[in-house]
């Protein structure tokens, strides 16, 4: 490293040590998504070169900072990329822990990024300095070089814009998500699909934006078709926060429009439940899909009960379990079929509580290969 001496090659020296940039640590905290917990990396501190006599963690003391710093990423980065970040974010404020400017005579050898060595300039400056910037001043006859050391402490992306303007700078733009209520889902003037959904929080008394639908599935005559009803609270969002492009996210409950399954910490029930009162139910308790009208009619898949009935309002009934298949009804059961109709067992039985009738328009057979038995109180053989 090139040596600069104060009253030899040094002409002005001009430095300060900032105690506010300084941290105990740095703490990278981030998310890991296939052991769902928080990942953490800790900051290593990083071998520069030794100015002043300083030491960081006693001068972040003397401000009241005694908490680890730490940076937060809410995805998930890979573990190298965490500790990397950290690594960055104590290097800067353990190398923006001085900063200065050191006048001396012209030396071409010194550029950005090397280190030089300061001496007489006090036990608080003097050492290893790490040259950031450097200009050289030809005049009067002089060649004299100023070398900047040490590094801001605020990253270039917290100093100068470097995303785009939101909105494209076309027009001023929606910061954040909006809510939004529903008040037409047909005539979209476009014919784009869309609904139109009033703002009350920018106006409550224009008819509002038409909003895209965002869905679970969308294609050409196919996808989840779930339109939210009028009056319906909704939140949006903006495509590149531009007000012209707004998008309804999702649908919003509240005390005003509770929702159709009472809330438990268990979550045993999920479903849709339409505006009429059609449910399908999933309980993975029971381990079951109930589909029901509001008028009675259901249909259930249960695993728990090892069943699967259709009921209606009329008290009809078929069950489906481990015994075979039962049918009930309180009314008549009529079977039909074009073709014919078979009926096969191990054993058969009809029995009427009052009447039992057979016939055949164009024939009739009984027979077996064992021993028939007709038998009444009367018996009439024409």
């Amino acid at each position: 490293a090139v040596s600069l001496l104060y009253g030899a090659t040094i002409i002005e020296f001009d430095a300060e040590t900032d105690a506010r940039t300084q941290v105990p640590s740095v703490e990278g905290v981030s998310w890991d998504m296939a052991n769902q917990e928080v990942l953490k990396a800790e900051g290593e501190e990083p071998e520069t070169a030794e100015q002043g006599n300083l030491d960081p963690a006693e001068l972040a003391d003397a401000v009241g900072i005694v908490e680890d710093f730490s940076v937060r990423h809410s995805g998930s980065l890979p573990d190298d990329e965490l500790k990397a970040w950290a690594d960055a974010r104590l290097l800067r404020s353990r190398m923006s822990k001085i900063r200065g400017r050191a006048r001396f005579t012209g030396l071409g050898g010194v550029n950005p990024g090397d280190i030089v060595e300061l001496k007489g300039v006090g036990g608080r400056f003097s050492g290893k300095a790490f040259v950031s910037a450097v200009r050289h001043e030809l005049g009067s006859g002089m060649w004299t070089t100023d070398a900047q050391f040490g590094l801001s402490p605020v990253w270039f992306t917290e100093e100068r814009k470097v995303n785009p303007e939101p909105a494209a700078g076309l027009l001023p733009a929606v910061n954040g998500l909006q809510i939004g209520v529903v008040t037409k889902l047909q005539d979209d003037p476009d014919g784009e699909d869309r609904v139109l959904v009033r703002m009350p929080l920018v106006s409550n008394d224009d008819d509002g934006v038409w909003a895209r639908v965002s869905t679970l599935d969308a294609g050409d005559g196919r996808g989840a078709f779930f339109r939210p009803e009028i009056g319906d609270e909704v939140v949006l969002g903006f495509l590149n926060d531009d007000p012209r492009d707004p998008v309804i996210l999702g649908m919003l409950n509240s005390s005003a429009k509770p929702a159709p399954i009472t809330a438990s910490d268990d979550n045993h029930e999920k479903g849709f439940v339409t505006r009429s009162g059609i449910r399908m139910i999933f309980n993975d308790e029971k381990k079951s899909i109930t589909i029901e009208t509001p008028g009675g009619k259901r249909f259930t898949m249960d695993d728990d009960a090892a069943e699967v009935t259709i009921e209606d309002e009329n008290s009809n009934r078929l069950k489906m379990d481990s015994s075979g298949i039962t049918m009930e009804s309180q009314a008549d059961i009529t079977i039909k079929a074009g073709g014919d109709i078979k009926i096969e067992g191990a054993n058969v039985t009809a029995e009427a509580s009052a009447r039992f009738k057979a016939e055949g328009a164009s024939g009739a057979e009984m027979s077996t290969s064992a021993t028939a038995v007709v038998k009444g109180a009367l018996v009439q053989i024409n």
